[in-house]
């Protein structure tokens, strides 16, 4: 089934209702110009057989991949074991990073054709009452272990405060750089030493 670009019909219609700026705006030749990036999750995201995302792969193109930890009834050193312990000798697209992060199923990925890897959600939700010491150093070494990827995208910006939301704000990430659990600057960390005490 074709379905025409609705640009050109935005265009008459700008014209129609001498919408000069709009029409202008949108006069363009839309045919030549490169598009967003896409987005998916990647095959090891998922199970069951999955289609690889790669096929898919018309033009850029990012895959996808969530990692939470509020599952499995763990506590903090479970939490801290596990990501820190990740921090090793991570291989991502044949480029080794000295800040030693391993995530095994990225090498996978890229074997797939599905790079580069961004980890587009993740929180500091947890299964049980976290102290917000816990929180301070989760924050920094789940946000240590996402950068060394293609990038990260903390799962919300904003969340409201209110009766209704009860505390969800408290998971935010505009809540926490209120609170200091993040930096103001994304691409700088509170400390980059959070897991020395945890490696094993």
């Amino acid at each position: 089934m074709y379905i025409p670009s609705p640009v050109p019909i935005l265009v008459e219609l700008g014209s129609e209702l001498a919408l000069d700026e709009m029409t202008q705006s949108l006069n363009f030749s839309y045919s030549s110009r490169e598009p967003l990036y896409t987005s998916f999750m990647d095959i090891n995201w998922k199970y069951n057989n999955p289609s690889n995302p790669m096929d898919a792969r018309m033009r850029p193109q990012f895959d996808d991949d969530h990692l939470y930890y509020q599952f499995g009834n763990a506590g903090e050193q479970a939490h801290m074991d596990s990501i820190c312990n990740k921090l090793l000798n991570w291989k991502m697209h044949g480029y080794l990073f000295n800040h030693r992060v391993d995530f095994p199923f990225l090498e996978d990925d890229a074997a797939f054709g599905n790079s580069p890897v961004i980890f587009g959600e993740w929180s500091l939700i947890t299964q049980f009452n976290a102290t917000d010491d816990f929180l301070y150093i989760w924050a920094n070494a789940q946000k240590l272990a996402f950068t060394k990827g293609a990038g990260w995208i903390f799962w919300s910006f904003k969340v409201e405060v209110s009766t209704q939301a009860g505390d969800l704000a408290r998971q935010c990430r505009t809540w926490r750089v209120l609170q200091g659990y993040f930096t103001r600057d994304p691409s700088k960390l509170n400390d980059a030493h959070v897991c020395d005490r945890y490696i094993q």
